[in-house]
């Protein structure tokens, strides 16, 4: 159909530009990432389907090694691989409320339109928060200024909570033991399984007896 045409299409017209500024188009992934010695900053292009119509949904965020080493063997124990997940990701759909009108995809006219909102983005400001988000410190008072908006297209969400409190830990900050409690009570909001419940406690106790905190 001529919106999945466009989808693709909308890859090779963005390809150029992230390009310059240090990311490779991954196709398999759907996605452009910039490799980094501390894990990657990545943005990918999803196509959504609301209300009959097609948007392009773009996300951008970053993975920390130092802070998936922390979750992993949690996530390791409910049978999950964290070897190609984000620490940190957001939907520039949902970012300050953007106008929906700027992703429409219906037309082939939509694709210069939305590339260069998605370009024009980026220089103001993506590329900036990018650059930010790597330092633990701005990146946790970014997590707790903003909402949380997980991927709905991944099955990991739950694991965001897991990550915004290693990230606490990482940098001692002074309100982590609110910060635990928060994302204790947003995960139990969210009716996952009571054994991830079990499973962040768990991991909440290891890191309160560790030197990180």
């Amino acid at each position: 159909m001529l919106r999945h045409a466009l989808y693709s299409q909308s890859f090779r017209v963005l390809e150029p530009f992230f390009k310059k500024a240090g990311f490779s188009y991954a196709p398999l992934g759907y996605h452009f990432r910039k490799n980094e010695d501390w894990g990657w900053q990545i943005i990918s292009l999803s196509l959504v389907q609301h209300e009959k119509q097609s948007y392009i949904d773009c996300r951008f965020g970053l993975r920390l090694n130092i802070v998936e080493q922390l979750v992993e063997p949690y996530a390791r124990s409910l049978g999950e691989n964290l070897a190609n997940e984000n620490s940190y990701e957001c939907s520039l759909l949902n970012f300050k409320k953007e106008d929906q009108g700027h992703f429409l995809l219906s037309q082939a006219g939509d694709l210069d339109r939305l590339a260069a909102h998605i370009k024009d983005f980026f220089r103001r400001e993506g590329f900036g928060l990018l650059s930010r988000w790597q330092k633990l410190p701005e990146l946790h008072q970014w997590i707790g200024k903003n909402e949380m908006h997980p991927n709905p297209n991944k099955s990991l969400n739950y694991l965001h909570y897991f990550r915004a409190l290693a990230i606490a830990s990482l940098i001692q900050a002074p309100d982590w033991e609110h910060k635990q409690r928060l994302y204790g009570r947003l995960l139990l909001d969210s009716k996952c399984p009571l054994l991830i419940q079990d499973k962040y406690q768990e991991f909440s106790r290891q890191l309160a007896t560790t030197a990180l905190n």
